[in-house]
């Protein structure tokens, strides 16, 4: 999901996705950047974050670590 939607930001509707499907692997894209941004999502019940700006690796290097911990 991206961060900025109209009705409100990825960060909301991380936790409450979180809230209620403890399950599902949540992937934030965003133009922004920086760490403290990424440790924003994933403290929000983020699984992933990617900056647009590394497509299509970013996306890949996120997926492949979404498969490893289903794995385990």
């Amino acid at each position: 999901m991206d961060l900025s939607m109209p009705q409100m930001t990825g960060l909301e509707a991380a936790t409450q996705l979180r809230k209620s499907f403890r399950d599902l692997r949540i992937l934030i894209f965003t133009e922004l950047n920086g760490l403290s941004l990424r440790a924003a999502c994933l403290q929000s019940g983020a699984d992933g974050f990617v900056e647009k700006g590394r497509m299509p690796e970013g996306l890949m290097e996120e997926c492949a670590g979404f498969l490893l911990t289903i794995r385990e």
